[in-house]
């Protein structure tokens, strides 16, 4: 990774200044473009060592339930699309979090954002809560500039997927019903009619 200092000018005509760790200049320029921000300048700073990646994930964080993730997403989405900035919808949504653990995680992101990491990059450090798979569609979002919509449809599949894995828990309730009471049937007969049937036979 460098670190790469550029001006640029954002869609109200405001220069804005500011540093982007990145691979090589064309990441540079996919982030710039993913915030909206019309390159001016940039320069790649020499001697710079990125941080270690590996002390801010020293505490494994736990996986986050789909239905918070699902809830994250439509909330950045939303903010997102209002015209919001990402370091101002992460910090709308952190103040909101009542998930302690999540909230840690998403301000350490906050942070490496604010240092000119790229989202996809700086989900990534946490693999046990953001999955590949959403981890490459936020990069396409960057990408694309349509991280908004991206979100939103990663928001409509962990709904789906929530639904589904209801829906399954709900028809093996049954089957598991019907199947303990073919057995305390079962034991109710060997026990209790069983031996007064073999009594009247005896008796017979």
């Amino acid at each position: 990774m460098s670190r790469y200092k550029y001006k640029a000018c954002d869609q109200q005509g405001n220069v804005q200044k500011g540093i982007i760790e990145a691979k090589a200049l064309p990441d540079v320029l996919s982030q710039l473009k993913a915030q909206g921000f019309y390159p001016i300048s940039i320069s790649r700073q020499k001697n710079f060592k990125p941080a270690n990646p590996v002390s801010s994930t020293s505490r494994k964080p736990r996986r986050i339930p789909s239905s918070e993730m699902a809830q994250f997403c439509y909330q950045l989405a939303t903010l997102l699309a209002a015209g919001v900035p990402l370091i101002g919808s992460l910090d709308a949504i952190i103040s909101q979090l009542k998930n302690k653990e999540f909230q840690r995680v998403l301000k350490e992101i906050r942070d490496n954002v604010g240092k000119g990491m790229a989202l996809s990059n700086a989900m990534s450090q946490y693999p046990k809560i953001f999955t590949m798979l959403f981890i490459s569609l936020i990069k396409a979002g960057e990408e694309s500039g349509n991280l908004d919509a991206i979100l939103v449809d990663y928001t409509k599949f962990l709904e789906t997927k929530e639904e589904m894995h209801k829906e399954i828990k709900n028809a093996m309730v049954y089957p598991v019903f019907l199947l303990v009471m073919a057995v305390a049937v079962v034991i109710f007969l060997m026990v209790v009619i069983l031996p007064k049937f073999i009594n009247i036979l005896n008796d017979a």
